[in-house]
């Protein structure tokens, strides 16, 4: 990891560097947080934009109450939930009305997973 690397992920300096290079760098173009690591072959970067360019367009005959604009964001969290689904760890999504957390869910959800949704006022 070079040292502008290091410095832009805030990591402490006491890290050792790796015995060998990295396999597959971490990307310097924007953010670590604009990338999803795919596991194929030796493992490669891929930004969450172009994860969004191959998906589906919306169908004209859908309802308007099942629309779901795809985004960075959308995609991010789906793929975060399904992540920690599939391995068995809770997940809970904050945040004010509006916010998109049921679609989050919604586009995320496998049908052998139940849902506990849990509403709390303050």
């Amino acid at each position: 990891m070079t040292e502008d690397t290091r410095v832009s992920l805030n990591l402490a300096s006491l890290t050792e560097p790796p015995l060998r290079p990295y396999l597959s760098p971490v990307p310097t173009d924007g953010l670590l947080y604009d990338y999803e690591m795919v596991k194929e072959g030796i493992g490669r970067w891929v930004k969450w934009s172009e994860t969004l360019d191959s998906l589906p367009q919306i169908p004209r005959d859908a309802l308007y109450a099942e629309i779901i604009v795809p985004t960075v964001d959308t995609i991010r969290y789906s793929r975060l939930m399904q992540l920690l689904v599939t391995h068995q760890r809770s997940c809970l999504f904050v945040g004010p009305t509006g916010t998109g957390k049921s679609a989050y869910i919604t586009v995320s959800s496998a049908p052998n997973i139940t849902f506990l949704f849990v509403v709390r006022g303050w």
